[in-house]
């Protein structure tokens, strides 16, 4: 049974967490980062720019995501407090694979792409978690890929939806706390608008989940992951 979706890209792990694994380094790299702060759909860095840095989201979401030749859009991953953005394109010495939005005001630290890889020279403590971060985006790839390959869309939708909820909460009225278009939410589980948009209604129908506008609440959460039991279920 699938634990986490392509939203979750593996667990997500506080890279720059002050503590006793490797304060110094920490210390340092926080002191040669300054505050940038983005709006709500602020791009952070766009497709192809140059890397100048790394961004540590202090709090906030964004969405990582790349464009095609042909106009296509694929969502890469969300990105949430305690995790980076950026740091492919730093550590590969190239210009950003994709772009970055945020889907909420984030706040963020950006540190300088000399002072990142300096510190990442000095301190293996550091550079061994930067690997663990990195690995567990590879298996959220991976975990992608899979459901893609042998689950519905309703299962993915039911996946990615669970996945949500586990990683960034619910708000005061019980809905999630992160609200994504219904555009994102069928990227991101690889299904046209349309058909998302008619799995959504069909779960609500089932009494699973109630939604207004782009608000969702989950109502039975058991049933839905139930439905990750079976690959073949429609």
């Amino acid at each position: 049974m699938p634990t986490s979706s392509s939203f979750a890209n593996g667990v997500p792990l506080p890279l720059l967490k002050e503590d006793e694994r490797a304060p110094a380094a920490i210390k340092r790299i926080k002191q040669q980062s300054s505050a940038v702060d983005f709006g709500q759909g602020d791009f952070i860095f766009h497709q192809g720019q140059g890397a100048a840095g790394v961004y540590d989201l202090c709090s906030g979401t964004a969405k990582v995501f790349k464009t095609t030749d042909e106009g296509g859009v694929h969502i890469v991953r969300l990105v949430q407090a305690g995790q980076l953005l950026g740091h492919h394109a730093v550590l590969l010495g190239a210009p950003h694979g994709a772009a970055a939005v945020a889907l909420t005001d984030v706040r963020t630290r950006f540190i300088p792409r000399d002072d990142f890889v300096a510190v990442l020279r000095q301190a293996p403590d550091l550079s061994l978690r930067l690997l663990r971060a990195l690995s567990s985006e590879v298996r959220g790839h991976e975990h992608q890929l899979l459901s893609l390959s042998h689950h519905t869309v309703a299962q993915r939708v039911a996946d990615t939806l669970l996945t949500l909820e586990a990683r960034h909460g619910t708000d005061a009225d019980g809905a999630l706390a992160l609200s994504l278009s219904r555009q994102d939410l069928a990227t991101h589980v690889g299904a046209a608008t349309e058909t998302t948009v008619r799995t959504l209604t069909n779960l609500k129908t089932r009494n699973l989940i109630r939604t207004s506008g782009r608000r969702i609440w989950l109502r039975d959460r058991k049933r839905l992951r139930r439905m990750l039991d079976c690959p073949a279920q429609a």
